[in-house]
């Protein structure tokens, strides 16, 4: 296992670093701007859709592979309320008046600062760490925000997420990553060549501008993935699935290259995955380059008071995380 740490640059005053993580099989490249992924190598393959420049990056506008939050997804009309309190976000969405992904200086755009780095033969681990004041974005309560990410023995990217709140308030975080696990510099692969299997029997209904109506669907037959399949290329997805609840050792979703060399299986403390086959993505990427497997909580859920709870408080601190096995075989 090792970590190397290097200056990559600065911006608003803040320093941004450079690591790569290695285990010998898998090497990523991680920053602390907004915790975005460069790169994740296996097998002389970069299986993640993303940018190689810092100033490429400090540009970017389809959340590439980084910490999404305060709150991943959509907020219906930019606004929620709290204890009969009225709170106005940033409607960022386009021409749309919702809110996306924490607004328009959202996590993504933020420097974290280390908190602290250790390896060993068993786990290379990194520890980030921001403040975001209260009202930033509109959020109520000045938030602490963590973010672990380590690469282990057995191939395992963890990322765990955690949270404290002065008031209550909203929190959902996730990464954006798009993944190919054909390899990004494949180009007669796009991402839809993958194939897909999520555990999941429901979908959440959602109007035109991809905010959901409250009601959630039984799968179709184009929708279902519960068995492993190839990702229609012809259909555009931007669904929340409803994970079925299962054991801490089976996974949420799996994803397999078309050669079916090259696995990733993902497991989540969270309730939802949002599949997005990246159609909107455009110059330097491409449509359908990558695929988006987002753990989080479902859009919308500030309005939704049936959906499970996004709703944190100084008494009850936030905690998710996301695990990430690779399996290769030559």
């Amino acid at each position: 296992m090792k970590i190397e740490k290097r200056w990559w640059g600065e911006c608003n005053g803040y320093g941004i670093w450079l690591y790569t993580i290695t285990n010998g099989r898998i090497t990523f490249s991680v920053t602390n701007y907004g915790c975005t992924f460069l790169s994740i190598f296996i097998g002389g393959r970069n299986v993640i859709v993303g940018y190689k420049d810092l100033d490429d990056l400090l540009t970017d506008k389809w959340y590439m592979n980084c910490l999404v939050g305060r709150f991943a997804g959509r907020i219906a009309g930019a606004s929620f309320t709290i204890d009969g309190q009225d709170y106005n976000l940033s409607p960022n969405d386009g021409g749309s008046s919702n809110h996306l992904h924490g607004g328009d200086k959202g996590f993504n755009t933020i420097c974290f600062r280390e908190k602290s780095q250790s390896c060993d033969s068993e786990l290379a681990l990194i520890s980030f760490y921001a403040v975001s004041a209260d009202l930033d974005q509109g959020y109520p309560g000045s938030l602490y925000t963590g973010c672990d990410i380590s690469l282990s023995d057995r191939d395992e990217i963890r990322i765990v997420y955690y949270a404290n709140t002065g008031k209550t308030t909203h929190i959902n975080l996730t990464h954006h990553f798009y993944y190919n696990l054909n390899g990004i510099e494949n180009k007669t692969l796009p991402g839809t060549a993958q194939q897909l299997s999520i555990n999941a029997n429901a979908v959440l209904e959602a109007d035109q501008k991809f905010i959901p109506t409250g009601t959630i669907l039984s799968l179709t037959e184009k929708m279902d993935f519960t068995k492993l399949k190839v990702i229609p290329a012809s259909k555009a997805f931007n669904d929340c699935y409803v994970l079925n609840k299962v054991k801490a050792d089976t996974p949420a979703a799996e994803l397999w290259d078309s050669d079916h060399k090259l696995q990733v299986q993902l497991f989540t403390s969270c309730p939802g995955i949002i599949f997005y086959t990246g159609d909107y993505l455009a110059e330097p990427f491409y449509p359908k380059q990558g695929i988006c497997l987002e753990a989080q909580y479902f859009p919308d859920s500030p309005n939704h008071p049936g959906f499970p709870s996004t709703l944190y408080s100084p008494e009850k601190p936030y905690r998710e995380e996301t695990l990430l096995r690779f399996k290769y075989t030559n």
